[in-house]
């Protein structure tokens, strides 16, 4: 349902601890990242 979710709310990138859980949103090209990797990603935009 989660995944669902996020690609029907046209989400960008899906942040869980669960990363295991999500390996089907490759198939939608949903980028699954942790907490600390948005976060990294998010400072990398930021610059």
């Amino acid at each position: 349902m989660v995944l669902e979710t996020a690609l029907n709310g046209r989400a960008e990138v899906l942040v869980t601890l669960n990363i295991a859980d999500f390996v089907p949103a490759s198939h939608f090209r949903l980028p699954v990242l942790t907490p600390g990797a948005f976060l990294r990603q998010l400072q990398v935009e930021k610059t």
